[in-house]
């Protein structure tokens, strides 16, 4: 079992309407952030905003990069 897919199987309670991004796509963004040195959320956010286009590679994204309120 990937990473990734073991990330699918968290349960995500946020309320349906209000789903503009893939829970699995926020933890690994979180993940990915945090194992580079970032410090904090706006930290994680500037590094995938950079990255996109080599996350996008491995993650959905559906609406683009979730922003640092979302993370």
């Amino acid at each position: 079992m990937t990473l990734k897919e073991s990330l699918m199987t968290v349960k995500d309670f946020r309320i349906e309407r209000c789903k503009k991004h893939n829970l699995c796509d926020i933890l690994m963004i979180v993940l990915i952030g945090y194992l580079t040195g970032c410090k904090d959320i706006e930290e994680i956010h500037f590094s995938a905003e950079v990255c996109e286009e080599m996350l996008r590679k491995y993650l959905e994204l559906p609406n683009g990069i979730p922003s640092a309120d979302t993370i």
